[in-house]
């Protein structure tokens, strides 16, 4: 009886020391998330095809928390930079094909939604390890033809975002999402 309650005060003690406390919360790995795309069946570009960012079309959805100018020239560096090494060159405007992107909240911007607005669907399960730290959000990035605002490629991923980061972690973090984000768009010929 004496041992088995030792053995138990034991257990007790090893499965109470496995519990995080909420200072232990540990970040998400840059490369989580969910990515989708979809393109044209014939899309390609020359090398070193111009591209330029849609001005108008480019947007943090309805969250004041998101209408950073950091995360916005951040975020366009991260796909300047993924763009270049796909053989392409950014343009201060009139590109061959315009990059246009959306940023967003959860709360802001529901899977549904997504699919409404963007027809591509995600669908990251909300599994979020701790809500006090980390929503989950979307990037929606548009690559589309300036003369007939068609949609040539558009990519989706959903990840988890902490909003407190200091910008030279968020820019290593985009720059690893955009790597993931672009990884279908075809390399310029």
């Amino acid at each position: 009886m004496k041992f088995n309650l030792v053995c138990s005060g034991f257990l007790v003690l090893m499965l109470c020391s496995c519990v995080p406390s909420p200072s232990e919360t540990k970040p998400l790995p840059a490369a989580g998330g969910v990515v989708v795309s979809v393109k044209n069946a014939d899309l390609n570009f020359a090398k070193g095809t111009s591209f330029s960012f849609a001005e108008t079309a480019s947007q943090f959805y309805q969250d004041p928390r998101l209408d950073d100018r950091n995360l916005n020239g951040i975020l366009r560096d991260a796909i300047d930079q993924v763009m270049r090494q796909k053989g392409y060159r950014m343009v201060d405007s009139n590109g061959q094909f315009e990059i246009a992107y959306v940023v967003a909240l959860a709360q802001s911007l529901s899977d549904v939604e997504i699919n409404q607005r963007f027809g591509i669907s995600p669908g990251m399960v909300d599994d979020n390890p701790d809500p006090e730290i980390y929503e989950k959000g979307s990037i929606v990035v548009d690559i589309a033809d300036p003369a007939g605002h068609t949609s040539l490629w558009r990519s989706a991923l959903q990840g988890y975002a902490h909003l407190e980061l200091p910008d030279a972690v968020r820019r290593e973090r985009l720059q690893i999402a955009m790597q993931r984000l672009f990884a279908s768009l075809p390399a310029g010929l």
